[in-house]
């Protein structure tokens, strides 16, 4: 249905649901808009870089986490809260475990069956060999002291699952790479 207004516009009147469902949209689009994604948590200056890969001895997942003293800001991964269940939290610092993590992979990507993995072929030729140990030795380069975009991006693709134990660290990477 149509109405004209004092002007003599044509107005069209919209049921309520149809008004409703156009706000919904409006504002789902704003708080999408406004969302803490990716791409800026990589901007912060010292970003998390295991999101969602990090579990305790228990098998529970660890989460980011902060505290600041002194205007310092210290990062940790913790275990998250609502997978306690009465059991002591694990909590360990962001910094050492990504810096483990971060020299873990880059020095088994240089490793020779680490690179005759990433050919991807069963009898790779010189070729394919050098041009695999080229990347390994980029990503090795960037995970050891490049930026912290980057080094998330590796993360991301390289890792799997980080495991936490008391006396040690496993890192599980991807097998699809």
């Amino acid at each position: 249905p149509e109405r004209r207004d004092d002007f003599g516009r044509v107005r069209l009147l919209h049921h309520p649901r149809e008004r409703f469902r156009q706000l919904w949209d409006e504002v789902q689009e704003l708080l999408a808009a406004n969302a803490s994604g990716t791409a800026r948590r990589l901007k912060q200056k010292h970003p998390s870089l295991l999101v969602g890969k990090v579990f305790d001895g228990e098998g529970r997942e660890m989460t980011p986490s902060h505290a600041t003293k002194s205007r310092r800001r210290y990062r940790y991964y913790v275990t998250r809260p609502n997978l306690l269940d009465g059991t002591r939290a694990w909590r360990v610092s962001a910094h050492d475990l990504e810096q483990l993590v971060c020299l873990n992979i880059a020095s088994r990507l240089t490793e020779g069956r680490l690179i005759f993995e990433l050919t991807g072929a069963t009898n790779p030729n010189p070729e394919q060999l050098q041009s695999a140990s080229k990347e390994a030795d980029l990503a090795a380069a960037t995970l050891s002291s490049g930026h912290a975009s980057a080094k998330a991006e590796l993360l991301a693709a390289l890792v799997r699952r980080v495991r936490m134990h008391e006396d040690r660290i496993e890192v599980e990477l991807d097998a699809s790479i």
